[in-house]
C-alpha cells in the first residue's frame, strides 16, 4: 500500500506540472494523525505537503488512538463511490463485501499481487466470485459486462496493463452513470468522468493505479 500511495501522489505531481487546469483536489490522502510525525520519511513529507499547499491533495486524519485497519475501511467504505481493488488480503476482501452491502460497485483485478502479512487473497478471490456472481459487484450493469470482464484480466500478462486500466475506468464509468440519480450515486459523475480523462494521460502502471486513488480517495 506504501508503494501504490507514494507513486500514486508522484503521478499527481506530475500531471500538476503539465496541466493548465485550475487547482482542484486530485485525491484524498487518510491517515492517522500521528502519521507525519514518525511514519513518513521525509522526502515523501516533502511531496506530500507541496501537493496539500497546491491544492491538489487534501488530507483526512482519523485520530491515532482509534486508528486500525477496521476504522480505515469504515472511512474508505462510507466515503467511496466505487472500489477497484488490486491485490491485499481479508482487509480487501472486507472492504469489498461491505461496499457490496451497500449496493456500490466493486470491480476487481485478478493480479496476483498478494498481501503484506499473507492472509488471504483479496481481489483475486472478489475476482473469482464476481464471475459467478456479478449482479452482486456490478448491480446496474452486469449483463452488459459480463463479456468486457475478460479484458481487465492482468493474471500471466494477458492483457496490456495500460488497455486494462482503461477497460476497467470505462467498466465502472458505465456502472455510475447507470446508477439511480439520488443518494451517494450524485456525487459520482463528474469528478469521476475527470478521472478517467487524467488517468488516460499518465503511463499504463500510474494510470491503474491513479484510478485506484481516485475511486478510493472520496473516503
Amino acid at each position: 500500500p506504501r508503494v501504490f500511495d507514494w507513486l500514486v501522489l508522484r503521478a499527481v505531481a506530475r500531471h500538476v506540472r503539465r496541466t493548465t487546469e485550475e487547482p482542484r483536489p486530485y485525491a484524498r490522502v487518510v491517515m492517522s494523525d500521528d502519521a507525519t510525525e514518525s511514519r513518513i520519511d521525509e522526502v515523501n513529507l516533502r511531496l506530500l505537503t507541496a501537493l496539500e499547499q497546491r491544492n491538489v491533495v487534501e488530507r483526512q486524519h482519523i485520530r491515532r488512538q482509534v486508528f486500525t485497519g477496521g476504522a480505515y475501511r469504515e472511512t474508505m467504505v462510507e466515503r467511496a463511490d466505487a472500489m477497484l481493488a488490486i491485490g491485499g488480503g481479508r482487509g480487501t476482501y472486507s472492504a469489498g463485501e461491505k461496499m457490496m452491502e451497500l449496493a456500490k460497485p466493486v470491480l476487481p483485478l485478478d493480479l496476483q499481487l498478494g498481501s503484506i502479512t499473507d492472509d488471504g487473497d483479496g481481489a483475486v478471490a472478489l475476482h473469482r466470485e464476481m464471475l459467478s456472481d456479478p449482479g452482486r459487484f456490478l448491480p446496474q450493469t452486469h449483463s452488459d459486462t459480463l463479456h468486457r470482464i475478460g479484458l481487465i484480466s492482468l493474471d500471466r500478462g494477458i492483457n496490456d496493463a495500460g488497455a486494462a486500466a482503461v477497460a476497467a475506468a470505462e467498466i465502472l464509468e458505465r456502472e455510475l452513470q447507470a446508477a439511480p440519480t439520488q443518494g451517494w450515486h450524485t456525487r459520482a459523475g463528474g469528478p469521476l468522468v475527470r478521472a478517467w480523462r487524467f488517468a488516460s494521460s499518465l503511463p499504463p502502471i500510474a494510470a491503474g493505479i491513479r484510478i485506484v486513488d481516485f475511486l478510493r480517495g472520496f473516503f
